[in-house]
């Protein structure tokens, strides 16, 4: 549980509903690898272009909805 708490916390500051919660947390550790060792695992790259794809676009969604 206590991986989790920031990415909850982020979550609930940005107005993400509880049930996408475990997407974000998903998109989240796949991001990080950008910060982190993406150099070292070119095999990720794929999957990373994927969840900025998806993070990206749920995001915009988000932007533009009523919420």
């Amino acid at each position: 549980m206590p991986n989790r708490l920031p990415c909850i916390v982020t979550a609930e500051m940005l107005g993400v509903p509880v049930e996408d919660h475990p997407q974000l947390k998903l998109w989240s550790q796949d991001f990080a690898e950008i910060l982190g060792n993406f150099q070292h695992n070119p095999d990720h790259v794929q999957r990373i272009l994927k969840c900025t794809e998806g993070m990206t676009a749920y995001f915009r969604a988000m932007m533009k909805s009523d919420k």
